[in-house]
């Protein structure tokens, strides 16, 4: 019986989620401020792609978690229909 490990493989895959979640928030939020800060400061041409930063290392990380969350996920689910299977 590893449920702990089931949940907490859960729990790290939503972990992930949830960061590339965020760093879409962010990143989304953060050019849309420049542009208003650079056109209330002053007039001018200004590209929302200014402000657009490179999150690769965060999604990078965001994505390993995901795969090895579902990964241990299904190791801790198939083993556990393996045991409970084995002892009936």
């Amino acid at each position: 019986m590893n449920r702990i490990g089931l949940a907490l493989s859960g729990v790290v895959s939503m972990i992930g989620l949830l960061t590339f979640l965020a760093i879409q928030i962010i990143n989304n939020t953060m050019s849309k401020m420049g542009f208003v800060a650079f056109q209330t400061a002053m007039g001018g041409i200004h590209r929302l792609n200014n402000y657009q930063q490179s999150y690769k290392s965060v999604n990078t990380g965001a994505l390993i978690m995901v795969i090895l969350g579902v990964f241990f996920f299904s190791f801790f689910y198939f083993r556990e229909l393996r045991v409970s299977s084995l002892s009936n």
